[in-house]
C-alpha cells in the first residue's frame, strides 16, 4: 500500500466520522424520526379513512399523537433542558488569582547552582524609522 492511498483513506474516514456528528449534534435524527411516524399516522389514518386530505389533517392537527410522537417530543425537551441547565450553571470565574513576583528555576541534577538575576524580557518588536517614500521617474 502507498503513502497517498492511506493518506487518501484517513482523510475520507475523517471526513465520514465528521460528517456523521455533525448529524447527530444537529438534531436531524429527531427530525427524520418526526417524519416517520408522521408516515406511519397517515398510513394508519388513510386506512380508516380512505382521504388524503382528512388523514393529512388527522396527523397534523395535534389531538392524534402517537408514540412516535411522544417519543419525539420527550428527546427534544431532554436535550433542551440539558443545554439550559448547562448555560444556567455557568459561573464567572475570576482568572487574577494574583501576581506571581518570583520564578525558581532550580535543576535538582545540578549541583553547585548558584542564584541567576532574572532580566527583563527583551522586546520583540524595534521601532525604526520608516523612510520616505522614492519616486521612480
Amino acid at each position: 500500500m502507498n503513502k497517498s492511498y492511506s493518506h487518501c483513506m484517513i482523510s475520507k474516514s475523517i471526513f465520514i466520522l465528521s460528517l456523521i456528528a455533525a448529524f447527530s449534534a444537529s438534531g436531524l435524527p429527531l427530525g427524520v424520526l418526526q417524519i416517520g411516524a408522521w408516515a406511519n399516522m397517515f398510513e394508519q389514518f388513510y386506512e380508516e379513512t380512505n382521504s388524503v386530505l382528512l388523514s393529512a389533517e388527522r396527523v397534523f392537527d395535534g389531538q392524534n399523537r402517537c408514540l412516535g410522537c411522544e417519543f419525539v417530543t420527550n428527546q427534544g425537551t431532554k436535550s433542551k433542558e440539558a443545554f439550559s441547565s448547562n448555560m444556567l450553571s455557568s459561573e464567572k470565574i475570576n482568572l487574577d488569582q494574583g501576581k506571581v513576583s518570583s520564578f525558581s528555576f532550580f535543576n535538582p541534577l545540578i549541583s553547585d547552582q548558584t542564584t541567576v538575576v532574572s532580566q527583563p524580557p527583551l522586546p520583540v518588536f524595534e521601532k525604526k524609522e520608516t523612510p520616505p517614500p522614492r519616486l521612480f521617474v
